[in-house]
């Protein structure tokens, strides 16, 4: 029983603490895809630091130890997938001695450190299944925020100044500024789909979301999105289709299935006249612009960058980025074999050598910059900065991740899609760009951190029965409730 002593002193401090976190991953995923003059995100994740550790250490140091304990058990059933990522950012620091390039190797800690803490954080706050599922609404409607807030700051009212014309971003770095509204989009239509809508309000909701999310993933040019957009919502679907036949619910499956046509077919044909008019809006203002500053952007229109897919140009660069690095790796010593020449080398070696084909690719990048360019594959650059045994543990964790997603595909399947979507999307960004490893991506370290937990109470149900949450202490629960 809780004394009225405690709760006159630290009744309201969860239920503080919960939404100081909720504004923090709100504004700290906001921030990933948006340029701002100042950082939104910290002042709250400072509040909400100190509010963590104020109930984490109330009680002394003993009921501190079981919460620690308690926090322990949470994420016990992804042990393996904790010790290859400790061992992976150990090496990494390690790493950090013998580079050519610390200075560079020490900035990505940055943000490795408070997401750490971030994700511990996490933990805490998500003692049950309810839980988790108000963090993946938060990062879903982040991600249409961002997407309703480029549409106004484009065509309504310029409240921060847009980075390109003829696409849609609100960063120089597209690929980017896609992958908060993509995750986002897609978080938000599982999260709908496995709601207890009715059918109608579902799919009108779904409708909403995609007439939204389609146009600013559609326009903001990347390549990559293109790519995974279609057979992404083709899994999503088949997923909706084949869980309401398993559920025996014979006549769903034909109304789920038309209403997600019905949707598709309409948000395609409202955003086809869109498009037309963006294209003739967005060359209106670019031609405006280069008359007003003589300054010629070099950007191309969705048109061009769509047929740049087809043509296979998309991964000329890659190529030829990939192909030095390759080159570099085969001139190791068995020694650097093993451990690499340092944390950062990848991004060093582009300073100290180059090769004809590259440069003429990035001709217009004269005179480059220090750290200009990395090989944009994150397993040829942890060979490259940590040898074998970075590669090996960063093996080990993907390795990990992919099991568990399997396994709660196996127990969870409506659950495993959100940390599938989060992770794949992570995964395939990290493959052909990055410039400091997925330990860098804050996406990376929620999903897992989410993904841990699920699987964690998805253990314990199968185990002792439990009903979508850990198994704790009263005083816990009311503690962090």
């Amino acid at each position: 029983m809780v004394s009225k002593t405690w709760w006159r002193k630290y009744g309201k401090l969860p239920s503080i603490f919960e939404a100081f976190l909720h504004i923090t991953l709100f504004f700290m995923v906001l921030e990933i895809g948006i340029h701002l003059p100042f950082s939104i995100f910290e002042v709250p994740f400072v509040v909400t630091a100190v509010l963590f550790l104020v109930l984490f250490l109330r009680g002394g140091w003993r009921k501190a130890k079981e919460r620690f304990l308690l926090l322990i058990r949470r994420v016990a059933a992804s042990k393996w997938l904790l010790i290859f990522l400790s061992a992976y950012i150990l090496l990494d620091i390690i790493g950090i001695f013998y580079s050519p390039a610390k200075d560079l190797a020490v900035v990505k800690y940055i943000v490795v450190v408070p997401m750490a803490f971030f994700c511990v954080m996490l933990v805490f706050y998500c003692e049950n299944r309810g839980k988790i599922t108000r963090i993946l609404w938060n990062i879903g409607v982040s991600g249409t925020f961002l997407a309703v807030f480029t549409l106004f700051n484009y065509f309504v009212w310029e409240i921060l100044p847009v980075p390109y014309y003829r696409r849609l971003s609100m960063l120089v770095d597209y690929n980017r500024f896609a992958t908060v509204v993509f995750i986002g989009f897609l978080v938000l239509l599982v999260l709908l789909l496995n709601s207890n809508l009715s059918l109608a309000k579902k799919y009108f909701a779904i409708f909403m979301v995609s007439l939204v999310n389609f146009p600013v993933l559609y326009l903001c040019g990347s390549r990559r999105t293109y790519l995974t957009l279609i057979p992404a919502l083709i899994i999503i679907a088949g997923y909706q289709i084949i869980s309401t036949a398993y559920k025996g619910k014979k006549s769903q499956v034909w109304k789920n299935a038309a209403a997600l046509v019905l949707v598709a077919l309409l948000v395609f044909s409202i955003n086809a006249p869109f498009f037309r008019a963006f294209q003739n809006l967005s060359q209106s203002k670019y031609e405006s612009y280069v008359e007003e500053t003589g300054n010629e952007m070099t950007e191309g229109s969705i048109d061009t960058i769509i047929d740049s897919i087809g043509e296979g140009s998309m991964f000329a660069k890659r190529a030829a980025i990939w192909g030095l690095a390759l080159d570099e790796a085969a001139s190791y010593s068995p020694m650097e074999m093993v451990v690499g020449r340092g944390t950062s080398y990848e991004a060093y070696l582009y300073d100290v050598r180059s090769s004809e084909k590259l440069d003429q690719l990035y001709e217009s990048y004269e005179p480059k910059a220090q750290y200009w360019m990395t090989p944009h594959n994150f397993l040829i650059s942890d060979f490259l900065s940590g040898g074998i045994l970075k590669l090996g543990a960063s093996l080990g964790v993907w390795s990990c991740i992919a099991l568990c997603l399997v396994q709660l595909l196996r127990y969870k399947a409506s659950r495993s899609l959100f940390y599938g979507v989060g992770l794949c999307i992570v995964f395939i960004n990290c493959m052909i760009s990055g410039r400091y490893s997925y330990i860098y991506e804050k996406h990376f370290w929620i999903f897992v951190a989410l993904m841990i937990l699920e699987w964690g109470i998805v253990k314990q149900e199968r185990m002792i029965g439990s009903q979508n949450s850990f198994t704790s202490s009263p005083e816990d629960m009311k503690g962090i409730a």
